[in-house]
């Protein structure tokens, strides 16, 4: 299923202690050794997340958690490995989330 831990003590903590990038901040006692990179998507934007993603991978940034404003694309995201938050309460209708979608592409 997706995550429904407490912000507070579970996405945050198990970032802190899995990333890279803070490790090595804190090694280096740098003046960002707790820095997190947080972001939102829902599906209807999840290639533009995706493309983004990628830039923060090829400069080995890993301390970052995306915040997914619907259920799909939390599962798709969570398959990659990537650090997600979802909760129910966010959610958007789901005509909200396939906003690029479809004939939201059409010009009239």
């Amino acid at each position: 299923g997706t995550e429904r831990r407490s912000l507070s003590k579970g996405v945050f903590q198990d970032l802190m202690d899995k990333s890279t990038t803070i490790l090595k901040q804190k090694e280096k006692g740098g003046k960002f050794n707790n820095t997190v990179i947080i972001t939102l998507t829902n599906w209807g934007q999840i290639k533009l997340t995706e493309n983004w993603l990628y830039y923060l991978n090829e400069r080995k940034l890993d301390n970052l958690i995306v915040f997914c404003l619907d259920q799909q694309s939390a599962l798709h995201l969570q398959s990659k490995g990537i650090t997600t938050f979802f909760h129910p309460t966010f959610g958007a209708t789901s005509e909200v989330q396939n906003f690029a979608q479809g004939d939201y592409k059409k010009i009239a």
